[in-house]
Protein backbone atom coordinates (compact mmCIF):
# COMPACT_ATOMS: atom_id res chain seq x y z
CA UNK A 1 0.00 0.00 0.00
CA UNK A 2 2.57 2.30 0.82
CA UNK A 3 4.83 1.84 -1.96
CA UNK A 4 1.67 2.45 -4.11
CA UNK A 5 1.12 5.76 -2.31
CA UNK A 6 4.77 6.79 -3.44
CA UNK A 7 4.17 5.81 -7.00
CA UNK A 8 0.63 7.99 -6.93
CA UNK A 9 2.88 10.99 -5.44
CA UNK A 10 5.80 10.50 -7.88
CA UNK A 11 3.35 10.22 -11.09
CA UNK A 12 1.47 13.42 -10.21
CA UNK A 13 4.62 15.47 -9.84
CA UNK A 14 6.02 14.02 -12.86
CA UNK A 15 2.61 15.56 -14.34
CA UNK A 16 3.06 18.57 -12.42
CA UNK A 17 7.15 19.05 -13.90
CA UNK A 18 5.55 17.91 -17.18
CA UNK A 19 2.95 20.31 -16.88
CA UNK A 20 5.19 23.26 -16.27
CA UNK A 21 7.84 21.92 -19.10
CA UNK A 22 4.61 22.14 -21.65
CA UNK A 23 4.08 25.49 -20.43
CA UNK A 24 7.52 26.94 -20.60
CA UNK A 25 8.20 26.02 -24.09
CA UNK A 26 4.93 26.98 -25.35
CA UNK A 27 5.16 30.44 -23.50
CA UNK A 28 5.39 33.67 -26.21
CA UNK A 29 8.34 34.71 -24.56
CA UNK A 30 9.43 37.74 -27.11
CA UNK A 31 6.32 39.76 -25.50
CA UNK A 32 7.90 39.91 -22.36
CA UNK A 33 11.20 41.67 -23.30
CA UNK A 34 9.41 45.07 -23.38
CA UNK A 35 6.85 45.51 -20.83
CA UNK A 36 9.67 43.92 -18.08
CA UNK A 37 12.59 46.90 -19.72
CA UNK A 38 10.17 49.76 -19.73
CA UNK A 39 8.52 48.78 -15.99
CA UNK A 40 12.35 48.82 -15.02
CA UNK A 41 12.92 52.01 -16.63
CA UNK A 42 9.89 53.71 -14.86
CA UNK A 43 10.65 52.36 -11.53
CA UNK A 44 14.28 53.24 -11.11
CA UNK A 45 14.60 55.98 -13.57
CA UNK A 46 17.39 54.12 -15.35
CA UNK A 47 16.63 53.37 -19.34
CA UNK A 48 16.63 49.47 -19.13
CA UNK A 49 16.85 46.96 -22.44
CA UNK A 50 16.75 42.85 -22.62
CA UNK A 51 18.41 40.97 -25.46
CA UNK A 52 16.80 37.90 -24.64
CA UNK A 53 14.18 36.13 -22.83
CA UNK A 54 13.88 32.12 -23.11
CA UNK A 55 13.40 29.05 -21.39
CA UNK A 56 15.34 26.18 -19.81
CA UNK A 57 14.11 22.56 -18.68
CA UNK A 58 17.32 21.07 -16.86
CA UNK A 59 16.62 19.81 -14.16
CA UNK A 60 13.92 21.89 -13.69
CA UNK A 61 11.67 24.43 -15.81
CA UNK A 62 13.12 27.63 -15.47
CA UNK A 63 13.08 31.46 -17.15
CA UNK A 64 16.32 32.71 -18.54
CA UNK A 65 16.85 36.69 -19.25
CA UNK A 66 19.68 37.53 -21.47
CA UNK A 67 21.88 40.86 -21.80
CA UNK A 68 20.07 42.91 -19.16
CA UNK A 69 21.83 46.68 -18.88
CA UNK A 70 20.89 49.95 -18.10
CA UNK A 71 22.21 53.16 -19.83
CA UNK A 72 24.64 55.34 -17.99
CA UNK A 73 24.78 59.32 -18.10
CA UNK A 74 25.70 60.41 -21.07
CA UNK A 75 29.37 61.76 -19.48
CA UNK A 76 29.95 58.82 -18.03
CA UNK A 77 33.05 56.44 -19.42
CA UNK A 78 31.07 53.08 -19.49
CA UNK A 79 28.09 53.07 -21.59
CA UNK A 80 26.20 51.18 -18.83
CA UNK A 81 25.98 51.57 -14.88
CA UNK A 82 24.39 47.81 -15.07
CA UNK A 83 25.22 45.39 -16.99
CA UNK A 84 23.93 41.37 -16.11
CA UNK A 85 24.86 38.63 -18.49
CA UNK A 86 22.34 36.25 -17.38
CA UNK A 87 19.23 35.93 -15.23
CA UNK A 88 17.72 32.67 -14.75
CA UNK A 89 14.45 32.37 -12.41
CA UNK A 90 12.96 29.10 -11.28
CA UNK A 91 9.76 28.50 -10.12
CA UNK A 92 8.33 27.61 -6.45
CA UNK A 93 6.64 24.18 -7.63
CA UNK A 94 4.30 24.40 -5.08
CA UNK A 95 2.93 27.59 -5.52
CA UNK A 96 2.17 26.62 -9.25
CA UNK A 97 0.53 23.52 -8.03
CA UNK A 98 -2.17 26.18 -6.66
CA UNK A 99 -2.63 28.33 -9.92
CA UNK A 100 0.13 31.17 -8.40
CA UNK A 101 2.91 32.85 -10.45
CA UNK A 102 5.97 33.00 -7.83
CA UNK A 103 9.76 33.06 -8.47
CA UNK A 104 11.34 30.00 -6.13
CA UNK A 105 15.06 30.70 -6.62
CA UNK A 106 16.59 33.89 -9.00
CA UNK A 107 20.52 33.14 -10.27
CA UNK A 108 22.15 36.40 -11.57
CA UNK A 109 25.26 35.76 -13.19
CA UNK A 110 27.84 38.08 -14.28
CA UNK A 111 27.11 41.28 -13.17
CA UNK A 112 29.13 44.43 -13.51
CA UNK A 113 27.65 47.76 -11.57
CA UNK A 114 29.67 50.82 -12.76
CA UNK A 115 29.50 53.73 -10.42
CA UNK A 116 30.62 57.19 -11.89
CA UNK A 117 31.37 60.54 -10.24
CA UNK A 118 32.24 63.43 -12.96
CA UNK A 119 34.91 66.05 -12.57
CA UNK A 120 32.31 68.42 -9.86
CA UNK A 121 31.93 65.43 -8.17
CA UNK A 122 27.92 64.49 -8.97
CA UNK A 123 27.22 60.91 -9.43
CA UNK A 124 25.60 58.79 -11.88
CA UNK A 125 23.35 56.78 -10.06
CA UNK A 126 21.15 59.59 -8.82
CA UNK A 127 17.38 58.58 -9.82
CA UNK A 128 15.80 61.94 -10.98
CA UNK A 129 13.13 60.17 -13.29
CA UNK A 130 12.31 57.42 -10.99
CA UNK A 131 8.71 56.62 -10.33
CA UNK A 132 7.89 55.89 -7.22
CA UNK A 133 4.35 54.33 -8.03
CA UNK A 134 6.28 51.64 -10.15
CA UNK A 135 8.80 50.81 -7.87
CA UNK A 136 5.77 50.50 -5.12
CA UNK A 137 4.33 47.33 -7.87
CA UNK A 138 7.71 45.78 -8.28
CA UNK A 139 8.21 45.86 -4.57
CA UNK A 140 4.11 44.07 -4.69
CA UNK A 141 5.49 41.06 -6.96
CA UNK A 142 6.38 37.72 -5.07
CA UNK A 143 9.70 37.45 -3.87
CA UNK A 144 11.70 34.44 -4.42
CA UNK A 145 13.08 32.73 -1.46
CA UNK A 146 16.53 33.27 -2.44
CA UNK A 147 18.71 35.43 -5.19
CA UNK A 148 22.14 34.72 -5.66
CA UNK A 149 24.95 36.60 -7.64
CA UNK A 150 27.92 35.42 -8.97
CA UNK A 151 31.01 36.38 -10.72
CA UNK A 152 29.98 40.23 -10.03
CA UNK A 153 32.10 43.43 -10.30
CA UNK A 154 31.46 46.47 -8.84
CA UNK A 155 33.68 49.43 -10.67
CA UNK A 156 34.03 52.89 -9.43
CA UNK A 157 35.36 56.01 -11.08
CA UNK A 158 36.43 59.18 -9.46
CA UNK A 159 36.11 61.56 -12.34
CA UNK A 160 37.22 64.62 -10.09
CA UNK A 161 39.75 62.47 -8.20
CA UNK A 162 41.12 60.99 -11.44
CA UNK A 163 41.23 57.39 -10.28
CA UNK A 164 39.14 54.03 -10.98
CA UNK A 165 38.69 50.79 -8.98
CA UNK A 166 37.31 47.71 -10.06
CA UNK A 167 36.38 44.98 -6.87
CA UNK A 168 35.27 41.75 -7.54
CA UNK A 169 32.60 39.58 -5.81
CA UNK A 170 32.57 35.99 -6.05
CA UNK A 171 29.12 34.95 -4.42
CA UNK A 172 26.50 36.84 -2.47
CA UNK A 173 23.43 34.99 -1.41
CA UNK A 174 20.37 37.41 -0.61
CA UNK A 175 17.29 35.32 1.37
CA UNK A 176 14.03 37.44 2.67
CA UNK A 177 13.40 36.61 6.58
CA UNK A 178 9.93 35.01 6.92
CA UNK A 179 9.08 36.69 9.88
CA UNK A 180 10.83 39.96 10.06
CA UNK A 181 11.03 40.58 6.11
CA UNK A 182 14.87 41.72 7.02
CA UNK A 183 17.19 41.08 4.10
CA UNK A 184 20.23 38.43 5.20
CA UNK A 185 23.11 38.64 3.17
CA UNK A 186 26.25 36.00 2.55
CA UNK A 187 29.29 37.17 0.33
CA UNK A 188 32.53 36.01 0.00
CA UNK A 189 35.38 37.09 -2.72
CA UNK A 190 39.20 37.08 -2.55
CA UNK A 191 41.72 40.35 -2.53
CA UNK A 192 44.87 39.84 -3.46
CA UNK A 193 45.99 36.24 -1.37
CA UNK A 194 43.30 36.58 1.31
CA UNK A 195 39.68 35.48 1.73
CA UNK A 196 37.05 38.06 2.35
CA UNK A 197 33.68 36.92 3.84
CA UNK A 198 30.73 38.88 5.41
CA UNK A 199 27.11 38.21 6.49
CA UNK A 200 24.45 39.62 8.12
CA UNK A 201 20.88 41.84 7.74
CA UNK A 202 20.48 45.15 5.88
CA UNK A 203 17.37 46.16 6.16
CA UNK A 204 13.88 45.17 4.33
CA UNK A 205 13.70 45.43 0.38
CA UNK A 206 10.25 48.18 1.19
CA UNK A 207 13.50 50.43 2.02
CA UNK A 208 15.65 50.17 -0.59
CA UNK A 209 12.30 50.42 -3.11
CA UNK A 210 10.69 53.69 -0.77
CA UNK A 211 13.95 55.09 -0.23
CA UNK A 212 13.28 55.28 3.92
CA UNK A 213 15.93 54.10 6.62
CA UNK A 214 17.86 50.75 6.61
CA UNK A 215 19.63 49.02 9.92
CA UNK A 216 22.50 47.15 8.73
CA UNK A 217 24.07 44.86 10.78
CA UNK A 218 27.08 43.23 8.97
CA UNK A 219 29.91 40.87 10.65
CA UNK A 220 32.72 38.86 8.23
CA UNK A 221 36.48 38.50 7.89
CA UNK A 222 39.58 39.57 6.03
CA UNK A 223 42.10 37.06 6.05
CA UNK A 224 42.62 36.49 9.94
CA UNK A 225 41.23 39.81 10.57
CA UNK A 226 37.39 40.32 11.53
CA UNK A 227 35.38 42.91 10.77
CA UNK A 228 31.91 44.66 11.55
CA UNK A 229 29.59 47.08 9.74
CA UNK A 230 27.10 49.10 11.73
CA UNK A 231 24.49 51.68 11.22
CA UNK A 232 22.04 53.08 9.02
CA UNK A 233 21.28 54.51 5.50
CA UNK A 234 18.55 56.95 5.76
CA UNK A 235 18.09 56.48 1.59
CA UNK A 236 19.21 53.07 0.64
CA UNK A 237 17.59 53.88 -2.76
CA UNK A 238 19.99 56.81 -3.92
CA UNK A 239 22.84 55.97 -1.10
CA UNK A 240 21.95 58.97 1.05
CA UNK A 241 21.81 59.69 4.55
CA UNK A 242 24.59 57.23 5.42
CA UNK A 243 26.04 56.84 8.93
CA UNK A 244 27.62 53.78 9.18
CA UNK A 245 30.41 52.73 11.38
CA UNK A 246 33.46 49.88 10.62
CA UNK A 247 36.01 48.18 12.77
CA UNK A 248 38.50 45.23 12.05
CA UNK A 249 41.05 44.04 14.35
CA UNK A 250 43.34 41.55 13.80
CA UNK A 251 46.18 39.83 16.37
CA UNK A 252 49.00 41.16 14.22
CA UNK A 253 49.38 41.90 10.83
CA UNK A 254 51.81 39.29 10.17
CA UNK A 255 49.80 37.19 7.45
CA UNK A 256 49.32 40.83 5.33
CA UNK A 257 53.45 40.81 4.65
CA UNK A 258 55.29 44.03 3.49
CA UNK A 259 53.20 47.32 1.19
CA UNK A 260 54.36 47.42 -2.40
CA UNK A 261 53.43 50.86 -3.26
CA UNK A 262 54.92 50.73 -6.54
CA UNK A 263 57.24 53.58 -7.61
CA UNK A 264 57.60 54.43 -3.84
CA UNK A 265 59.03 51.49 -2.80
CA UNK A 266 57.96 48.62 -0.72
CA UNK A 267 57.31 49.24 3.42
CA UNK A 268 57.81 46.32 5.63
CA UNK A 269 54.72 46.32 8.35
CA UNK A 270 55.24 45.96 11.85
CA UNK A 271 55.32 42.16 13.28
CA UNK A 272 53.56 40.71 16.46
CA UNK A 273 51.57 43.95 17.38
CA UNK A 274 47.91 44.12 18.01
CA UNK A 275 45.76 46.26 14.99
CA UNK A 276 42.76 48.11 15.28
CA UNK A 277 41.02 49.94 12.39
CA UNK A 278 38.03 52.15 12.97
CA UNK A 279 35.95 54.35 10.43
CA UNK A 280 33.10 56.27 10.35
CA UNK A 281 31.14 56.88 6.87
CA UNK A 282 28.85 59.78 5.83
CA UNK A 283 27.43 60.71 2.76
CA UNK A 284 26.28 63.98 0.94
CA UNK A 285 25.07 65.14 -2.55
CA UNK A 286 28.48 63.51 -3.73
CA UNK A 287 27.68 60.51 -2.14
CA UNK A 288 29.34 58.41 0.49
CA UNK A 289 32.75 59.51 2.39
CA UNK A 290 34.79 58.63 5.23
CA UNK A 291 34.76 61.68 8.01
CA UNK A 292 36.90 59.88 10.51
CA UNK A 293 39.21 57.64 10.69
CA UNK A 294 41.95 55.80 13.24
CA UNK A 295 44.42 52.96 13.06
CA UNK A 296 46.46 51.33 16.14
CA UNK A 297 49.13 48.89 15.52
CA UNK A 298 50.38 47.63 19.11
CA UNK A 299 50.70 50.94 21.18
CA UNK A 300 51.02 53.72 18.04
CA UNK A 301 47.84 55.52 16.72
CA UNK A 302 47.43 57.03 13.74
CA UNK A 303 44.42 59.29 12.35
Amino acid sequence: MLRKICLIIAGLLLSLVAGLGWAVHNFDYERLKAPLADALTNATGFKFEIDDIGYGLAPLPTLVINKVRAANQPWATHPHIVDIERIVVRPDLRAASRGQLKPHHVLIETLTLNLETDYHGNPNWQRENANAAEMTNLAALPLPAEITLTNANLRFNSGWALTEQTHPLHRLSIVADETTQNLQIAGETISGKHAISFEGTVGQLESFVQNTPAEIDLKGAYGAAQMTLEGTIDRPGTIGGVDLDFVLTAESLNDFGPIDAGNLGVYDLPKDQKVKLTAHATSNEQGPYIDDFLLKVGGFIFR
